[in-house]
């Protein structure tokens, strides 16, 4: 199904679904005829997933349950690009007869089976298909019900996450885990008896993996995004983590969020944007990456890490890109980051440093834009005019700053200059 036509949002956790597949709305695939045709839509008026339009894609099959006439009856777009179109399909007992209410389920499965008003014999895949700004087809969970199924109201029963990532490389695909080993994909059952028609989750898998049929390019300048399509209702305790990889056979970067996070019918949630960040192990090999332009770096551990300690950022960057450097281990080290000139290229426009430390962070850029993110003890700066950015949920104890000017969103405990 050719699924969202973007419209931008406001930048909080819950914002627009997007568009699909740049082909999506060209599919010159022959239309399927059937005996009998019905109209399915999608329920704008009971979704959350304002300012979108959701259009089907053609070729698109949901699936029919009417009495004995239409058991698991399979019916198939005659058109795409639309947010109403015309299916046709055939009975599957043309004698049989109707029952008074109908049952209809989209993607369609040939294992579908109706018990009373449950549907099962339905599953989330654990291995998905990147698509341009969306999910791949016949993938995202919708069902309705009512009297007359000449004309259906779908309403989406699953949860879309979607990140956002910047970088240099070509991501050949992303896992996402729980981080309490959460299950994500299997099985799943419709239970058609409420209002709305509900989601029974009951899979095992707990690895979701996004697959891309070519490496798909990050881009510096505008962010990529990823989709992954969840059953409702999974409750991530500690949070949830994805696992990026890249064509240079390289380790994959790892990105945790902490946060809880639970999963609603009929939502997409987008996950805070990242940078692709390179893996590496010490200050050195940090310090070796970013001499490079990287678009980041992740220094795994602090097992070496000695004061005094260095983070240079160089001059070696296009213009307009910027980096990121984060610590994923608790930094009990004085550490300083400073500027340096090494090419004719440029400084990066923005710095973003995100790391937990128990001792002094000195922040020596005079002509860059810092954003700290974590917790800091200590924290004295020289930045640009345009300035230092103290991020939401950033905690610092003491900050000193001796040049620039300071925007804060997250907690100082005091402020010297």
């Amino acid at each position: 199904m050719k699924r969202f036509v973007q419209f931008l949002g406001a930048a909080t956790l819950l914002l627009s679904f997007t568009q699909c597949s740049e082909d999506a709305t060209t599919d010159s695939a022959p239309s399927v005829q059937g005996s009998v045709k019905l109209t399915a839509s999608i329920n704008e008026t009971r979704t959350e997933l304002s300012g979108n339009d959701v259009l089907w894609k053609s070729n698109d099959r949901l699936g029919l349950f009417c009495g004995t006439k239409f058991v698991n009856a399979p019916f198939t777009t005659t058109t795409g690009g639309t947010t109403s179109a015309d299916f046709t399909g055939d009975p599957t007992d043309p004698s049989g007869s109707e029952a008074e209410v109908f049952y209809a389920y989209y993607p369609y499965s040939a294992h579908a089976v109706l018990e009373g008003s449950v549907v099962s014999g339905l599953s989330i895949p654990a291995v998905q298909t990147f698509a341009t700004k969306s999910f791949a087809t016949e993938l995202c969970p919708m069902a309705t019900s009512g009297a007359d199924y000449s004309r259906l109201a779908f309403r989406t029963i699953g949860t879309v996450l979607k990140f956002q990532v910047t970088g240099q490389k070509n991501v050949t695909k992303i896992e996402l885990t729980g981080n309490d080993g959460e299950a994500l994909a299997g099985d799943y059952t419709i239970d058609f008896v409420g209002e709305t028609p509900e989601m029974k989750f009951s899979g095992t898998e707990t690895t979701l993996t996004l697959t891309c049929s070519e490496p798909v390019a990050l881009n510096d300048a505008s962010a990529t995004e990823f989709y992954f399509v969840l059953p409702a209702g999974v409750e991530f305790t500690k949070g949830i983590t994805v696992k990026v990889y890249t064509d240079d056979n390289a380790e994959p970067m790892v990105k945790e969020y902490a946060s809880p996070l639970t999963t609603r019918p009929n939502k997409l949630v987008t996950v805070k944007a990242f940078t692709y960040s390179v893996p590496v192990t010490s200050i050195e090999e940090a310090n070796e990456a970013l001499s490079k332009g990287t678009s980041g770096v992740t220094i795994t551990s602090t097992t070496d890490l000695t004061a005094p300690s260095t983070l240079e950022i160089p001059n070696a960057f296009g213009h307009g890109t910027s980096t990121s450097v984060e610590i994923e281990q608790p930094v009990s080290t004085d550490l300083t980051i400073s500027e340096k000139t090494t090419s004719d290229k440029e400084l990066p426009e923005t710095l973003s440093v995100e790391m937990e430390t128990t001792a002094s962070l000195i922040v020596d850029t005079p002509n860059l834009t810092v954003s700290l993110e974590g917790t800091y003890t200590t924290v004295e700066a020289t930045t640009a005019e345009n300035t230092l950015i103290v991020a939401k949920n950033t905690v610092i104890e003491t900050l000193t700053v001796k040049k620039g000017n300071v925007k804060i969103y997250g907690t100082v405990g005091e402020i010297r200059q």
